[in-house]
C-alpha cells in the first residue's frame, strides 16, 4: 500500500492520502502540479509508509511553515 502526500504551495498545506482514495485516484499532473515531482504549485509524492511520508513532511515542509492534514477519510480505516 502506498501513501500520497499532496503538497500545495499556494496554500502552504500538505494532505496525506492513502492509495485508492477518491482524491488519489483522481490526481493528475498539470503544468503547475506534478506527480512524483514538485512543480511551481506543488505535487503528489508517494511513500511506502505513513511514517515515511510524515518524516518527509517534517523534514522538508514543516520547517518552512507548511501545515499537514491527514483529512483523507480512508486513513481512518487502516
Amino acid at each position: 500500500m502506498r501513501y500520497w502526500l499532496n503538497i500545495d504551495k499556494p496554500t502552504k498545506k500538505c494532505v496525506l492520502h492513502i492509495e485508492g482514495c477518491t482524491y488519489e485516484v483522481e490526481k493528475e499532473a498539470t503544468p503547475l502540479k506534478g506527480i512524483e515531482e514538485i512543480k511551481k504549485h506543488g505535487g503528489w509524492l508517494s511513500f511506502s509508509s505513513r511514517q515515511e511520508a510524515l518524516a518527509y513532511f517534517k523534514h522538508k515542509w514543516a520547517s518552512v511553515g507548511y501545515e499537514l492534514s491527514e483529512r483523507c477519510r480512508c486513513l481512518d480505516v487502516e
